[in-house]
């Protein structure tokens, strides 16, 4: 499938050309733009938006909650509420904590590097203060949110998770253009890491990485409240953004499914959606 990407043509201009691919880089740059596009989002004024998203993406809204009176602003519909939540019972069975397009990154050395659109980023730079807990063996699973899709992030199974801790200053795009223009996006970009003791998968790492319009990222969960398998953690407002899990081997590891494995291989990523049964701990 070829991605649909939201102001495509408007966002290539900017990484494809130097002069715009250096301002649009610049951090303040990057904030105002942020800034102002979410107080717009946020605006009664941005509801205008809505049913021409609807027809350009061809999304089917059964599958929501939508309030009776309808989304007061783009914002609100953007971070709609699924109607219902689904997620495997079986312990061993690891689900898609979102709707994303997903990469899945094998790591087994010294120095585990984490593969996006072709190029490798370099986990101890994406984990800052927490690369000395960086397991030696394990993958790295990257979810890629584009914004025509469900925004809200799940925990994959039950557990408890410490408080996030923030880190990065830029807020650059997470399109293909801009990941193959600046393939250490993901070192530079807001980003909220949490420390997942999943009941079932040992310790997961949780990365979620902002990009240019995202003004926030929400934390719904508690910290060191015991934790349902598909309970939400949290969500992201307008823009696309990433959620990285870093899932470290134990007595068992990950078999991922072979379609996922064998897409990867050949640099594509496979859509998935939050609930889908991705691997077996095994």
């Amino acid at each position: 499938m070829k991605e649909k990407v939201y102001g495509g043509k408007l966002l290539r201009i900017f990484y494809a050309t130097f002069p715009l691919n250096f301002f649009v880089g610049l951090s303040w740059v990057q904030k105002i733009v942020s800034v102002f596009v979410g107080i717009y989002k946020r605006s009664f004024w941005s509801r205008k938006q809505i049913l021409p998203f609807i027809q350009q993406y061809e999304m089917n809204l059964d599958e929501f909650v939508v309030p009776q009176e309808g989304f007061q602003n783009f914002n609100e519909f953007f971070i709609r509420q699924k109607k219902e939540i689904i997620f495997s019972n079986e312990e061993n069975i690891f689900s898609s904590p979102c709707d994303a397009r997903l990469m899945a990154s094998r790591f087994e050395d010294s120095i585990p590097r984490l593969k996006v659109k072709g190029k490798e980023i370099l986990l101890p730079d994406l984990l800052g203060p927490f690369q000395k807990k960086l397991p030696q063996k394990g993958w790295a699973l990257t979810f890629r949110l584009c914004p025509l899709d469900y925004h809200r992030f799940h925990f994959f199974d039950s557990g408890t998770a410490e408080k996030p801790i923030k880190l990065g200053t830029k807020l650059d795009s997470v399109n293909p253009w801009a990941l193959e223009s600046k393939p250490r996006i993901f070192e530079w970009n807001e980003r909220q890491i949490t420390l997942f003791h999943s009941d079932n998968f040992g310790d997961v790492f949780y990365i979620e990485v902002g990009a240019l319009c995202v003004g926030r990222i929400h934390q719904t969960y508690e910290a060191g409240k015991l934790l349902k398998r598909g309970q939400e953690k949290g969500f992201f407002d307008f823009g696309g953004s990433t959620v990285v899990l870093i899932v470290s081997d134990g007595q068992k590891r990950l078999d991922l499914d072979p379609l996922i494995l064998s897409q990867n291989a050949l640099g594509v990523e496979v859509l998935v959606r939050l609930g889908d049964n991705l691997a077996r701990w095994a």
